[in-house]
């Protein structure tokens, strides 16, 4: 994503009013001549995204069975996407909620976040908490692997929608994994995933809907 910058190697963005600290090599004299005031030119450097993997455990937005559930396959759609930071040696946090990311913290150890995937469990009896102000990165891209439950029909109106607009959230159809299945709460037809998707975009969040395990490399 691009950021204003006071460094010339860069993108041109516009003139703006000089403010203090700005470079005085960035002056844009025939601007500040016109105008009798300092002016600057604006750039603009490509910043890297430091994601931090946010991996839904509720137990009732579970469906499908093994491998082929939404479970797993949030699991391998996170391993892989913690696996491609940690070979650029990028930074990035993982866990089951908020919280338990910032407790583990940013690293860019692959190794570290696989024994972690390998060992958590579909075992919450609650759905993720997103209202938590506890992720302490202010410069973080929260991504949300979620399985389409009505619990989170509402997830643009959640706090860490609301701090992190431009999060990215993957979220998996659970109707299309469940096969004969025995009756559970019924997910999101597709009216309210379209209104969700709608209301996401317009805050500038990214939404994925994974209707299959076969997609995952598409995906990613």
């Amino acid at each position: 994503s691009a950021i204003p910058t006071r460094n010339t190697a860069s993108d041109y963005l516009g003139v703006r009013d000089y403010r203090p600290g700005d470079n005085p090599r960035s002056i844009h004299w025939r601007t500040s001549a016109r105008t009798g005031s300092l002016a600057v030119i604006e750039y603009a450097r490509q910043s890297a995204m430091t994601p931090v993997f946010l991996v839904d455990t509720f137990f009732e937005a579970n469906r499908g069975k093994d491998m082929a559930s939404t479970f797993e396959t949030a699991v391998i759609m996170a391993a892989s996407l913690a696996q491609r930071e940690a070979s650029h040696k990028r930074r990035f946090a993982i866990g089951f909620s908020p919280e338990d990311a910032a407790a583990r913290g940013l690293s860019h150890s692959a190794e570290e976040s696989m024994f972690w995937l390998a060992g958590v469990n579909a075992t919450s009896d609650v759905p993720m908490d997103l209202q938590s102000k506890a992720l302490p990165w202010p410069e973080i891209t929260p991504v949300l692997l979620l399985t389409s439950h009505p619990a989170y029909a509402r997830l643009d109106q959640s706090t860490i929608l609301q701090d992190f607009p431009h999060s990215i959230i993957i979220m998996l159809d659970g109707r299309k994994f469940e096969k004969g299945a025995r009756p559970r709460t019924p997910l999101m037809d597709d009216a309210a995933l379209e209104q969700l998707a709608e209301r996401l975009d317009t805050m500038g969040a990214e939404f994925l809907l994974v209707t299959s395990p076969d997609e995952v490399p598409l995906c990613l």
